[in-house]
């Protein structure tokens, strides 16, 4: 990816001292790309700068540990692989109408209008409790979605069940297919045009109407769970992953307590009012409709968000605007560098200067909340390092 030549600087004048303005030029020699961000706070600047050549590192570490570490998804062990056979007859599906699979579960085609989605073995997800809570979740914005609609296509579950101890739901099929499949093969133009869609997307979501007040955990034990605080609410969900992963975050990350302090000094700052987040958008859990060659709609859009999980809260909407720009890093294709860097640019062309440093704050935030992954998932892993490194 260009991003890996790119350069940046902070440019200041007479009178831009006195009131404690700058201007940020990004310069990637390969794009070409200049961008410029004018008039802004010293500190946000410095932000901004200092985050742009973490963008450069991390291209040259992304292409390295892709050749390392080319699949994110364990493989499935032989009993796994029998019990979900054994759910598949079941239900009328077979391995042939595989349609796509995450962290959590597989996806296979029922009919038009079906999936099964076939939670993996011993996956948190799988728990009845999560699927129950979910079911509850979507029906309850199905309960109230408005006439004109939500913008957005969200799951129903329409059926679940436990097949020889693997937990399954039969879920509403989304109109578009995998935006992580198609970006793979998407040219430029296209791509740039779906992913400013998924900034629409987050949008989107923080209009989703709130089952309970205030700050709240919605799916996972003992939810929903409402906090006092958006500190004290992430605070909760930093207290496994973070625990998990305390040895092998004081050995790779040198400054890692200075990040944490740093972090909890961000998020005390931060006064937001509290709105649905997903807390897991990147592109797997995201769907594109790609129109027909003629059709009055000609650039392809994020028309679905599905996968909601026990990442989704009742937080700051910047964490789902966080995950649109950071998680696209973590894809396989040439590019995925250079597109992040691009969308946040645009965010920051959309919200404000000031974006640019939450987009900071949040990535410190999920490089701690996904740290727990160094045996499993060593390129999520890696992902996370970047975002603690250099604190």
């Amino acid at each position: 990816p260009h991003a890996k030549t790119q350069s940046v600087r902070i440019e200041q004048g007479p009178l831009q001292r006195r009131l404690r303005l700058a201007d940020v030029h990004v310069d990637t020699p390969k794009g070409p790309v200049h961008a410029v961000a004018h008039q802004m706070d010293v500190v946000a600047a410095r932000e901004l700068a200092l985050s742009q050549l973490d963008r450069a590192r991390a291209a040259r570490a992304a292409a390295e540990l892709a050749l390392e570490h080319p699949g994110d998804v364990r493989p499935e062990t032989p009993e796994e692989r029998a019990t979900g056979d054994a759910v598949l007859a079941e239900l009328g599906a077979d391995r042939e109408r595989f349609l796509g699979e995450g962290g959590e579960s597989q996806v296979f085609a029922l009919d038009d209008t079906r999936v099964l989605r076939l939670y993996r073995a011993g996956h948190e997800s799988a728990t009845s409790p999560v699927v129950d809570q979910l079911r509850s979740l979507y029906g309850f914005w199905a309960h109230h979605r408005p006439e004109a609609g939500y913008g957005l296509d969200l799951p129903l579950v329409l059926d679940a069940g436990v097949t020889q101890g693997r937990s399954w739901t039969v879920d509403r099929r989304f109109a578009g297919g995998s935006l992580a499949d198609w970006l793979r093969t998407a040219d430029l133009t296209a791509r740039r045009s779906a992913l400013a869609s998924l900034l629409d997307a987050a949008e989107a979501l923080s209009r989703l109407p709130m089952p309970v007040p205030g700050f709240a955990r919605l799916v996972g034990d003992g939810a929903p769970q409402t906090y006092g605080s958006l500190l004290e609410l992430l605070n909760a969900m930093l207290a496994g992953p973070a625990s998990r992963s305390h040895d092998d975050l004081a050995r790779d990350v040198p400054g890692v307590a200075r990040a944490w302090d740093r972090l909890q000094h961000d998020l005390a700052q931060r006064d937001v009012v509290p709105t649905l987040v997903h807390g897991d958008l990147g592109a797997p859990n995201a769907y594109v409709t790609v129109p027909h060659e003629g059709a009055d709609e000609a650039a392809p859009r994020v028309t679905g968000v599905g996968d909601f999980s026990p990442h989704t809260l009742q937080a700051d909407p910047l964490m789902d605007l966080t995950g649109a720009v950071a998680f696209l890093e973590l894809e396989p294709y040439d590019g995925a560098v250079a597109d992040s860097e691009w969308l946040l640019g645009l965010a920051v062309q959309r919200y404000g200067p000031d974006v640019a440093r939450w987009i900071g704050v949040y990535r410190r935030y999920f490089g701690f909340y996904f740290s727990d992954t160094a045996e499993h998932d060593p390129r999520t892993y890696a992902w996370c390092l970047r975002q603690l490194d250099g604190e």
